[in-house]
């Protein structure tokens, strides 16, 4: 609702009157938390403060996050490499379909 409110009076103008410091730093702690929540995901791994970081450096938590970084570095060189504006949602959607076809040809019980 604030989001529509703050469009539709044309108010997002103002943040030009914000320092780029304080807009810069509230954009890094939103990639940081993303990037801490995405980690937790792919490792099982409870990442909530700085001082959790170390338990992804366990033989277990790498090798459940490689698959998701894996991906995560070959969507963005795919993105580059192939300028066309299906290339993001075919590629977003090729993932979990190639997984589920792995999972049925190898008869894995999910």
């Amino acid at each position: 609702i604030g989001l529509y409110v703050t469009g539709a009076l044309k108010l997002a103008s103002l943040v030009q009157y914000l320092p780029m410091p304080v807009v810069g730093g509230y954009l890094a702690f939103i990639g940081l938390y993303c990037l801490e929540a995405a980690f937790s995901l792919m490792s099982g791994q409870n990442i909530t403060q700085l001082t959790d970081w170390p338990q992804m450096l366990s033989k277990d938590a790498v090798l459940l996050s490689l698959p998701g970084v894996g991906l995560g570095a070959l969507l963005v060189a795919v993105v580059q490499r192939f300028r066309h504006y299906l290339v993001l949602p075919g590629f977003l959607l090729a993932i979990p379909l190639v997984f589920y076809l792995i999972v049925t040809l190898a008869r894995v019980s999910l």
